[in-house]
């Protein structure tokens, strides 16, 4: 999605207009697109070049040609594999030391309390990552179409959305580590993150700025209610179909720790009561 998005010259300096908002919402649907494409690798011998292929800027000069400023477009438009026509149980640290070491790690038992069941002996609750798996005809808890990919087989891991994500300066520093947590949500949450800084917001202003989301299935976008009304419009005059929510609900819930010149920023999403700390 970062990839498709740095094909456009005018994205930073043009800011949150409504035409930049569309691409943005263009490039997740893509990135949904994708994503039903992906399963572990070691059950992937068919498609492993594929799964290779989708981060990389080449994937991405092909994919773009098909974003259009004018409209959206049907689900199907964007080619995802599927076999038929909300925050739970993760966290996410970011952490970063005063050497610019950092560490980004996401942890989850998938839906509220996992499986709901508890070794007696250690007390650690147990996951239920099952409902990662696709079910032949049937949404996971997230409202996921299931892929043909990513069916249960025996040893082989199911497809998460989590993306626990470092990233450096053009001279190899650290700059920004970044997570989250809230199912399908989690990625689109990052990637509209790391937008709000490229457009020059703190990283706090970044996590807490309203959001929208977009995975084809169910077809609507997914917006704040605090988001600007004018880009709503716009988006609804380009053929999107919108849905208004409360921010105060726990959607996604994202991490970020960044460093800018000497100083150490970090901010922690209020939507999970969440709260930075520094040495």
């Amino acid at each position: 999605m970062l990839n498709l998005i740095e094909h456009y010259d005018d994205f930073i300096p043009m800011g949150r207009s409504g035409l930049n908002v569309h691409r943005q919402v263009e490039a997740m649907r893509f990135g949904f697109a994708a994503r039903t494409k992906i399963c572990d690798p070691a059950f992937a011998e068919q498609h492993l070049g594929l799964i290779e292929e989708i981060p990389t800027k080449k994937f991405a000069d092909i994919i773009v040609k098909n974003l259009t400023d004018d409209t959206t477009h049907p689900p199907e438009y964007y080619n995802p594999i599927f076999d038929v026509p909300i925050d739970h149980g993760t966290s996410h640290s970011s952490i970063v030391d005063k050497d610019g070491m950092a560490v980004a790690i996401t942890s989850t038992v998938n839906l509220v309390f996992g499986s709901q069941v508890m070794d007696p002996v250690t007390g650690i609750i147990l996951n239920d990552e099952m409902d990662d798996f696709s079910t032949p005809g049937t949404p996971n808890a997230f409202g996921l179409w299931p892929s043909p990919f990513n069916y249960p087989e025996p040893f082989k891991r199911p497809l998460s959305s989590t993306t626990p994500t470092i990233i450096e300066n053009e001279s190899g520093d650290f700059y920004l580590a970044i997570g989250g947590s809230g199912g399908s949500r989690i990625f689109p949450a990052v990637f509209q993150t790391i937008l709000n800084l490229d457009w020059g917001q703190d990283v706090s202003t970044a996590i807490e700025y309203g959001r929208l989301h977009d995975q084809l299935y169910p077809e609507f976008v997914d917006i704040d209610d605090v988001y600007p009304s004018e880009v709503v419009a716009d988006l609804r005059g380009r053929g999107h179909k919108v849905q208004i929510n409360d921010i105060n609900r726990v959607a996604a819930v994202i991490q970020a720790v960044t460093k800018q010149g000497d100083v150490i920023y970090a901010a922690s999403d209020s939507r999970k009561n969440g709260v930075a700390a520094g040495y």
